[in-house]
């Protein structure tokens, strides 16, 4: 089972007011599905922008209010709005736009702002994506890291960029918990071409490190073909490169084509000839060939791995519950009450962005489907989960 999703999207919206109030486009975050005054919260603005806003820490916005005087606006700062959507705000507008990036990159690559440029012939796009990441997950282990990283080592590759990193992380007695994969370098600087990089890593691991649960989707599929595996393929576009990303999907080129192409331009994988020097004439490995084989027909899949309220009290039920009830029978025999015990913890004082996002989806769901959640978990009767992130 292999999946795509994007990961990762910015971009900035020029204001073309000669005397700006402020930067701030509404209209723009509307055509995309959100409610700025009912569903943002203020934050500080950085990045040589004087206000800012969030949702969740997910989707996060910057802009220059020129009326703000305790907090002026830098002088080398531009008249944009810069909006960047993390991993989880990217799910969370694919699931605002029905999974329809197309319409999604449609809205950004023909937007006409209210106040437009006098002069048309300057005129250029007035949103200006500067970064896309498109990530690969694989539950099958279709290649293993360790034979990536031998070919890495021993230098039988061929790749657009100068370098490659391995980053490994282990506990106190030296269990492995993870390894990331970098393919070129996320600093290089660019100017306006862009740059793009690679990184490989172990999701199931980060899951697992973070105390995250994973979707039943997920484990169904690992209890059927008995491998508990989920690796993370993850290539990072910015500035320049990223129009032509743009393009090929909305030329409506397959996710996988467009993935799998930009994966051979980053590294090739070889095996030598005989005792010939020269990599031209190496042969190309076969089960990194297999791995870059693509399928024209697969796109980006529906957004629905992530854990919302259903899913996270169906766990509760299935895989907390249990672990309560023997801890109340201790307790009733040594003298103490898990569940105050459970009141008086410390509990974290931030919310990760995937926790933020439960709360936020569960706002725009009706008392009566929140208490049929409720009154199913009281009952024990299992929750089914709900396409697209329910």
């Amino acid at each position: 089972m292999q999946k795509y999703k994007i990961d990762w999207l910015s971009f900035s919206v020029k204001n073309y007011d000669e005397e700006p109030t402020n930067t701030l486009d509404e209209n723009l975050l509307e055509l995309l599905g959100y409610d700025f005054a009912d569903e943002f919260n203020d934050i500080s603005g950085k990045n040589f922008y004087n206000r800012g806003a969030t949702l969740g820490n997910y989707v996060n916005i910057f802009w220059n209010d020129y009326t703000d005087t305790k907090n002026p606006v830098r002088r080398n700062s531009s008249a944009t709005m810069n909006v960047v959507f993390t991993g989880q705000g990217s799910t969370d507008l694919a699931l605002r736009n029905d999974n329809d990036w197309f319409k999604i990159f449609k809205i950004l690559t023909t937007y006409e702002p209210k106040i437009k440029p006098k002069d048309e012939a300057e005129a250029k796009p007035s949103v200006n994506i500067t970064r896309i990441d498109i990530a690969l997950d694989d539950y099958d282990e279709l290649v293993k890291f360790d034979d990536i990283e031998k070919k890495l080592q021993k230098g039988h590759y061929r790749s657009s960029k100068r370098s490659y990193n391995i980053v490994k992380t282990s506990d106190q007695t030296g269990q492995k918990l993870g390894e990331t994969i970098y393919i070129g370098n996320a600093r290089t600087a660019s100017g306006s071409r862009g740059n793009t990089y690679m990184r490989m890593y172990d999701k199931l691991a980060q899951y697992l490190d973070k105390n995250q649960l994973v979707t039943s989707d997920v484990r169904e599929y690992w209890k059927k073909t008995g491998k508990k595996t989920w690796q993370r393929y993850e290539i990072s576009i910015s500035k320049g490169y990223t129009n032509s990303i743009v393009e090929d999907i909305l030329k409506g080129e397959s996710i996988d084509k467009i993935f799998k192409t930009s994966l051979r331009n980053l590294i090739e994988i070889l095996t030598p000839r005989g005792t010939d020097t020269n990599k031209n004439r190496w042969y190309k490995t076969k089960w990194w060939e297999d791995f870059l084989k693509y399928d024209e027909r697969k796109d980006f899949d529906l957004p629905n791995r992530d854990v919302m309220l259903a899913e996270t009290l169906e766990w509760l039920r299935v895989a907390v519950l249990p672990s309560l009830n023997v801890l109340e029978k201790i307790g009733q025999e040594r003298g103490f009450d898990i569940y105050d015990l459970l009141r008086s913890a410390k509990k974290p004082n931030e919310l990760s962005k995937k926790q933020s996002r439960i709360i936020a989806d569960t706002r725009n769901k009706s008392d009566e489907k929140i208490n049929d959640y409720l009154t199913k978990f009281l009952l024990g009767i299992k929750i089914e989960k709900e396409r697209g992130g329910e």
